[in-house]
């Protein structure tokens, strides 16, 4: 993978996620001073406009290097970074798929399904990104 590319993913990548647990946070910590407000701090909506818009530049990132990076890193790469590159790359359409659901859902039920897999899967994915590469920088 090349530096731009990898800057242009990591980049996306903290952008997604900062966002996504900013809003996530404002949602359910944050006690808003009006009970009858719709949002819990001002600055949610924006939040949730950076999470959405950001997350299609990470998307497009990971389709950039999905070649180079990982199906090449898949067939032979280190066996410990492996499983936790698979399990990026298997979380992700759960992660995707669930997060544009949440905004299609029509019926109650079905989106708070949705919220409950994206937020869950995002958290492991989180978890598993850092590993991934964490265990790059303690490896050398």
């Amino acid at each position: 993978m090349r530096k731009g590319e990898a800057v242009f993913v990591h980049l996306s990548a903290g952008l997604v996620i900062g966002s996504g647990l900013a809003w996530a946070l404002m949602i359910w910590l944050v006690v808003p001073e009006d009970p009858d407000a719709l949002i819990n701090h001002r600055w949610q909506p924006q939040m949730q406009a950076a999470h959405i818009l950001a997350a299609p530049f990470l998307l497009f990132g990971i389709g950039m290097v999905w070649r180079k990076h990982v199906l090449y890193k898949w067939r032979g790469g280190e066996p410990t970074r492996r499983r936790s590159g698979l399990q990026l790359a298997l979380l992700l359409p759960v992660m995707v798929f669930s997060g544009y659901f949440i905004q299609v859902a029509s019926g109650e039920n079905s989106r708070q399904l949705a919220q409950i897999v994206h937020y869950a899967s995002s958290i492991w994915w989180i978890l598993v990104w850092l590993q991934h590469h964490l265990s790059r920088c303690l490896l050398r």
